[in-house]
């Protein structure tokens, strides 16, 4: 297979059937002990893995041709929250970087949590994983915060990514929006000027206001 964010430590994918088929027949050639030992596994690992419709390390799946169109699902080490139907390789938005970089605060474990005091927000932040696959996500409403947990590994992969800041995401997150320019990161717009589209809820009401239109825009 495909080199596929190998630096992610236990990375683990569930493949279909066509894979897990292609899978035992390339484990077994010249044989399962020769295979496993080319690779650094334990034979009896690439047995229960060849014959068990269970998640399989990713690095196991790069030592034959079974490529990420098979992937159904990855995860990452342990118990962790997964993506399903992902969409590989994965290609983040700049929006979602944006956001990301902004908001997301990781523990002392390195586990990620989205954070934001605005429902507009978080909901957008999810319809932006859900561009990637069926992304396992927990939320918490902590009063005047909302938290979204999303799985570790596909954290990793994103925080590294090159990306261009989309400035309606940086005023979202972390600008202002006054009654004549929207400022965020050092850069100021005019109102009159900008063109772009804020999801969260009170700047979208502001931003309304401003313009005059306040008691005519819906906001959801």
């Amino acid at each position: 297979m495909t080199k596929l964010y190998t630096g992610i430590k236990g990375l683990r994918a569930r493949i279909d059937a066509e894979g897990r088929t292609r899978l035992a027949e390339e484990s077994s050639t010249p044989s399962v002990k020769a295979f496993a030992e080319n690779h650094g596994f334990q034979p009896q690992q690439v047995y229960s893995w060849r014959s068990r419709d269970i998640a399989v390390p990713v690095r196991l799946l790069e030592a034959t041709s079974v490529e990420p169109n098979h992937i159904v699902s990855l995860k990452g080490a342990g118990r962790s929250l997964e993506v399903r139907k992902p969409e590989l390789p994965f290609n983040p938005s700049n929006e979602l970087l944006t956001r990301l970089h902004e908001s997301v605060h990781r523990d002392r474990n390195a586990a990620p949590m989205y954070m934001t005091d605005d429902r507009g927000n978080l909901k957008r932040f999810r319809e932006l994983l859900a561009e990637l696959g069926d992304v396992e996500t927990t939320a918490y409403d902590r009063e005047v915060r909302y938290q979204l947990r999303y799985p570790k590994f596909l954290d990793r992969i994103l925080r590294d990514r090159e990306f261009k800041p989309v400035f309606s995401a940086l005023v979202d997150e972390n600008g202002s929006v006054g009654e004549r320019y929207l400022r965020a990161k050092g850069k100021t717009v005019r109102i009159d000027e900008f063109e772009g589209k804020l999801c969260s809820m009170r700047n979208r009401y502001r931003l309304a206001a401003a313009k005059g239109d306040a008691l005519s825009e819906k906001i959801e």
